[in-house]
């Protein structure tokens, strides 16, 4: 999808009004141009000029400044309007996007947003100048026609070699803009890993200069170098047209009466005519190179968007599963594809979750645990196998029925209860004197008073977020490891228990061997196949 694309698409009343305001604007400036000339060669006549000429002159001018900031005004709704649409198109398709796609495009989704919607916008926002910059050109070259058909040939002349010289060189340009604006994802992925492996860096200098000077740079010098090569060639094109149209001007004014025969009020006229055109045009130059980077930013957008509408499920279930039972996993197969993992597979695994259990998983790092319960909950798609729901095999995702509330090891922690059109405030205060956060944190009008916790806090309030979404199933990866000892003890032996009561299903995974015993069923993962054991193995 290209610049143009995006502009016009289901934007018809805005671009029309657009278009009207940037002709009146344009007409006005054309008009003023027509007036100021006609003074001037009644002036060399020797004819008088008064107060109407003035009044028009000022009217004229008036109104091509008011018409141009209504024009500027609607192109900053209408360019605001089609950001938000696409903004809100990104992440509604990233939204409905799988576990696996966005992981491996959250990069470029990033990018997307913080970059190329921007270099769209400021695209955009050249619209209105664009359009009244080309129709004072085409109007003073009507003028100039109907001054001087010889002049009008040399300047039309100079404008299509100039149009010749930027076809011939912009194609390359383009290129060199479409690859730099490649390249700043490599750029971006480094400074990802500056900031997400800070703690790393901060303990090791040697690996925070070395990814800094070598890698982070070198991204940033290949940037540079190919932007520079892009803008530098709009930037020479530029140059060159400006040349051969000065040169025309030159050529007009020294050889007019030598060669071309023209009355010195025509010349007077035509060269004022001339000048006047030279602002618009070198205006329509320099917003080349900026509609470029627009047309880029528009075509990786929109290759953005495909991929994602491409893999976006069915539309999901809204509603809990409030009449949970009993799930059962029967013969769940996953096995990874991509580079960094190819072969590594979990299962066949036969599971079953029951209403009010408690199961906890251990095993070594590597084992497969984080992929069996990215598995479990529908994050991955089985490859082979089966899932009972309540004795009812299901054809779709698990992910559409709302069975399960999670704290991944690598949790986030909303500000707020997203998703939620009203919080049992009674039990969420009940809740946060029994995680031991009601004296830190309140409820404040949907919203945590603060999240600024220790990692263990905030993994409470997780989990308090949670519970409150009343789902059946809670899935709690490694919850309790960021926990101080007592409270630890705590989570096993006094809150379980009561979550239990209150009728929620917990699959935990834990290396705790000391709280095993609290669980109704313990498994071990090994190598990415799950073995039911007791809780004396």
């Amino acid at each position: 999808m290209t610049l143009q694309t995006f502009i016009i698409k289901g934007n018809a009343k805005p671009l029309s009004l657009l278009i009207l305001l940037s002709l009146l604007a344009g007409g006005l400036h054309i008009g003023l141009l027509v007036l100021i000339n006609t003074t001037l060669s009644w002036l060399i006549s020797g004819r008088n000029v008064g107060v109407n000429e003035f009044t028009s002159a000022l009217a004229l001018l008036i109104g091509y400044l008011v018409f141009s900031r209504l024009a500027i005004g609607v192109t900053a709704k209408f360019c605001l309007k089609i950001i938000h649409g696409i903004r809100m198109q990104l992440v509604r398709a990233a939204l409905g996007a799988s576990y696996m796609e966005m992981k491996n495009k959250q990069d470029l989704l990033y990018s997307a947003v913080t970059k190329d919607i921007v270099t769209l916008s400021q695209a955009i926002m050249g619209v209105t100048q664009f359009i009244i910059s080309s129709l004072v050109v085409v109007g003073c070259l009507i003028y100039l026609a109907v001054l001087s058909l010889t002049v009008f040939i040399f300047i039309v002349l100079a404008i299509v070699l100039s149009t010749l010289v930027y076809l011939t060189f912009s194609a390359k340009s383009f290129k060199h803009i479409q690859s730099a604006r490649e390249s700043e994802e490599e750029l971006f992925m480094h400074t990802r890993q500056l900031i997400d492996g800070f703690k790393e860096i901060l303990l090791n200098h040697n690996k925070g200069d070395d990814l800094v000077e070598d890698a982070l740079q070198t991204a940033s010098k290949e940037n540079i170098e190919k932007s520079y090569r892009g803008f530098s060639g709009f930037f020479n094109m530029s140059i060159i047209g400006q040349l051969l149209f000065y040169t025309v001007i030159l050529f007009l004014l020294f050889a007019s009466s030598l060669w071309l025969d023209l009355a010195i009020p025509t010349l007077v006229s035509c060269m004022i005519v001339t000048l006047f055109i030279v602002g618009p045009v070198e205006n329509l130059t320099a917003l080349i190179p900026r509609l470029a980077e627009g047309n880029v930013a528009a075509n990786r957008l929109s290759d953005i968007l495909t991929a994602f509408k491409q893999t976006v499920p069915a539309i999901r279930k809204n509603t809990v599963k409030e009449d949970f039972q009993q799930l059962v996993y029967d013969g769940y197969h996953y096995q990874y594809d991509n580079k960094l993992e190819t072969g590594f597979k979990v299962g066949p695994i036969n599971f079953e979750l029951k209403k009010g259990e408690i199961t906890f998983i251990h095993g070594s790092n590597g084992a497969g645990k984080t992929t069996f319960v990215h598995l479990l909950l529908g994050l991955l798609e089985k490859q082979q196998g089966a899932s009972v729901l309540n004795q009812q095999v299901l054809d779709d995702s698990l992910l559409n029925y709302n069975l399960f509330s999670p704290v991944f090891s690598d949790f986030h922690l909303f500000d707020r209860f997203y998703g939620l059109k009203e919080v049992d405030l009674n039990k969420a205060k009940d809740y946060l004197q029994l995680f031991e956060l009601d004296k830190k944190v309140s409820l404040e009008n949907g919203y945590f008073s603060t999240i600024n916790l220790s990692t263990g806090q905030r993994k409470r309030l997780a989990l308090i977020a949670i519970l409150l979404e009343k789902r059946p199933i809670l899935v709690l990866d490694e919850w309790a490891a960021d926990q101080d000892p007592a409270f630890r003890q705590k989570f096993y032996t006094e809150i379980l228990p009561l979550l239990k009561q209150e009728g929620f299903t917990i699959l935990a995974i834990t290396h705790d061997d000391k709280y095993y015993h609290c669980a109704d069923y313990l498994y071990r993962m090994d190598d990415g196949q799950l073995l039911r054991v007791t809780n004396t193995d």
